[in-house]
């Protein structure tokens, strides 16, 4: 259902040891699923299990760090380093800081243009429907991690 553009280059991605590893469990970072995806995935929520001194999700393979259900991944995945930040009764369409794949491009040029992409995506109405009716799968992140972008219409 949700077809968006990946912004930080996939080889990138497979190179860094960050995404879908966490220090704690349950973890705020760890992705949230929408009323559809926990029917697409039988899941009601993703699993994260012991892995050396930390967590990772369930469906990572930590040898090749290949997501195993990466075609059917949820939105959350597909949206990150991007996230869905609920701040009291708002939306916003934030950014985690954490991630290395964006700690270069804040300002350039690429970066503008993909953060309008994302607002004009999330202003489709096909789109707000299905947030709409989902808000309570968007987490309240820390502060100091994420950089509101954008207040969205969710």
């Amino acid at each position: 259902m949700f077809r968006i553009k990946q912004y930080v280059p996939g080889d990138f991605c497979l190179s860094c040891l960050r995404c879908c590893r966490y220090n704690c469990s349950p973890s705020i970072w760890a992705a949230n699923l929408l009323k559809e995806e926990k029917r697409k995935l039988s899941l009601q929520k993703i699993e994260l299990i012991p892995y050396q001194a930390s967590y990772i999700c369930c469906f990572l393979d930590p040898g090749s760090n290949f997501c195993q259900i990466y075609t059917q991944r949820p939105l959350e995945c597909r949206l990150y380093p991007f996230l869905l930040n609920r701040c009291e009764r708002k939306v916003y369409l934030s950014l985690d800081l954490n991630c290395p794949g964006t700690q270069n491009r804040l300002n350039s040029k690429a970066f503008e243009k993909y953060l309008h992409y994302l607002i004009g995506y999330f202003k489709k109405p096909s789109i707000l429907i299905t947030l709409k009716g989902n808000r309570h799968a968007f987490s309240a992140y820390p502060a100091g991690e994420v950089l509101n972008l954008a207040e969205l219409d969710i």
